[in-house]
């Protein structure tokens, strides 16, 4: 969830982020891409997770973390991680495509709607 409390400059990464997560996402649930979820291929991970953030601002200002889940925990994420890991493919699109909705939803024009 994007706030009114970033700069103008992380506020464009972030919604650059947040786009191309949910570009990945897409390509997963039509099935163009079936690879895992994992932090290290993930744009907002890649901004708000990696290893020059410090331990206590881990998530801090990702929009996934500010709508109240850090690590995406009870997010779609964690379906498709049991869907791919089930090698149901019908499952697994299933999910990631709840996953696009999700991410979606925290699209600033999404949440005035």
């Amino acid at each position: 969830m994007l706030t009114g409390q970033e700069t103008s400059t992380s506020r464009v990464k972030t919604l650059t982020a947040l786009r191309e997560s949910i570009a990945k996402w897409e390509a997963r649930a039509s099935g163009a891409d079936e690879s895992s979820a994992i932090p290290e291929t993930c744009p907002l991970c890649v901004l708000f997770n990696n290893e020059q953030t410090p331990e206590a601002s881990l998530c801090h200002g990702c929009p996934v973390f500010e709508a109240g889940h850090r690590w995406c925990e009870d997010t779609p994420y964690e379906d498709y991680t049991i869907a791919r890991a089930t090698k149901v493919a019908s499952e697994r699109r299933a999910a990631a495509q709840r996953e696009v909705d999700f991410l979606k939803s925290l699209l600033p024009q999404e949440r005035a709607r």
